[in-house]
C-alpha cells in the first residue's frame, strides 16, 4: 500500500476511492441492515426452517413491546440483511447486549405479524373466568376426566379474533399427557380429542385412575394492555400473559391438523393457589396446578375450531 502512495497525486485519489469501495462496515452499524425486527423469548432462533417459521409467526413483537418483552425472559433484536439474520441484540431488564455478530440465520419467510402483549388481571366483574363451573354443559367421550379450567369471553375486543362468543377450556389434570392435545370444538357440547393416544395411565395408582376431575374456586379477570412490569416478575402471581407466549421449555407452537395454519396463541394459565380445590380430585395439590406447579398454554384456530393445549413446568 505504501508503495502505491508514492505514485502521482491522481493515482493517489484513485486509490482512496478504491479503498472506500472495499470498506467493510461493522456488523453493528445500523446503516448496514435492510430491516430490524423483534422476536421474544429463548430458543426461538432455530436452524430448523419449520420451527423458525412458527416462532416468527407467534413470537414476533413490535418495537414498542420491548417494555414488556425484556421482563418476560428477553427480546431478540434481529438485524437483517437480504433475508438473513446477521446480528442479534438481546434486550433484558433494561440492558441491551450483542450476543451474536456475523451470524447467519436464513429467514424461512419474508414477513410475519408483530404481536402486542396484553394481560388478564383479577377483577370481580371481569368477563373472563379461571376455575369455577363451566357456563355450559359439556361432555367429553373419554375414559379420562377433563376438568374445567377457564372460560374466555370472545366478545372482549382483545379476543375478537377467536370468532366465538365463549372459549371454554378443559384439560385432563389427573392424566399423564405425553404431548399436547388437539381438541375439535366444532360441536361445542361434545368436543373430540383428535390425538387421544397421548393420554396415558402413567399416573394411575390404587387411588387415582385418571377419570377424576377437580372443581376449583373461580376467579374473574379482565383484559388490559397496561400493567406494572413488576407484576410480570412474579411468575406465580395473578397476571396471566396473552398476546405472545413465554416458554419455560422449548417452544411448542402447533400447526392445525385440519388447516395446516400455525395456530394462534390465546393465553397461558398459571398454577394458582388462589384457585382452591373445592370438589373432586387434583393429584398434584389442593389447588389448580398443572403437573408440578406448571403452566397451561392455549392455542386456537378459529377457522376450524381446533384448540391445542400443552403444559410446561
Amino acid at each position: 500500500m505504501f508503495d502505491k502512495l508514492k505514485r502521482p497525486f491522481k493515482d493517489f485519489l484513485e486509490l482512496i476511492e478504491s479503498l472506500k469501495t472495499e470498506t467493510k462496515f461493522s456488523p453493528s452499524d445500523p446503516l448496514r441492515f435492510t430491516s430490524i425486527r423483534y422476536l421474544n423469548g429463548h430458543e426461538v432462533l432455530d436452524r430448523d426452517p419449520e420451527r423458525f417459521r412458527r416462532a416468527l409467526m407467534i413470537q414476533g413483537i413490535s418495537e414498542d413491546q420491548i417494555k414488556f418483552g425484556q421482563h418476560l425472559q428477553f427480546t431478540n433484536e434481529l438485524r437483517i440483511i437480504d433475508n438473513k439474520v446477521v446480528e442479534v441484540i438481546e434486550h433484558c431488564a433494561d440492558q441491551a447486549e450483542s450476543v451474536g455478530q456475523n451470524v447467519e440465520y436464513d429467514l424461512p419467510i419474508e414477513d410475519w405479524p408483530d404481536h402486542k402483549y396484553f394481560f388478564l388481571i383479577p377483577d370481580k366483574g371481569g368477563p373472563h373466568q379461571i376455575g369455577g363451573e363451566c357456563p355450559k354443559p359439556i361432555v367429553f367421550d373419554s375414559k379420562y376426566g377433563f376438568s374445567f379450567i377457564a372460560s374466555i369471553d370472545g366478545t372482549d375486543p382483545f379476543f375478537s379474533w377467536v370468532e366465538t362468543d365463549e372459549l371454554n377450556i378443559f384439560y385432563p389434570l389427573n392424566t399423564c399427557c405425553l404431548s399436547g392435545l388437539f381438541i375439535d370444538w366444532k360441536n361445542e357440547k361434545e368436543p373430540i380429542v383428535l390425538n387421544p393416544e397421548v393420554m396415558t395411565d402413567a399416573w394411575r395408582t390404587n387411588y387415582v385412575d385418571g377419570s377424576e376431575v377437580g372443581v376449583f374456586k373461580g376467579i374473574n379477570y379482565k383484559s388490559t394492555d397496561d400493567v406494572d412490569v413488576n407484576l410480570l416478575k412474579d411468575e406465580f402471581g395473578d397476571t396471566h400473559i396473552c398476546g405472545v407466549p413465554m416458554w419455560y421449555q422449548a417452544p411448542d407452537i402447533p400447526v392445525c391438523p385440519k388447516t395446516g395454519n400455525v395456530m394462534r396463541y390465546v393465553t397461558t394459565i398459571k398454577s394458582n393457589v388462589k384457585n382452591e380445590l373445592i370438589e373432586g380430585t387434583s393429584v398434584f395439590g389442593d389447588y389448580l396446578t398443572f403437573m408440578d406447579v406448571g403452566f397451561l398454554y392455549v392455542f386456537w384456530e378459529p377457522t376450524s375450531n381446533i384448540m391445542y393445549l400443552t403444559a410446561q413446568c
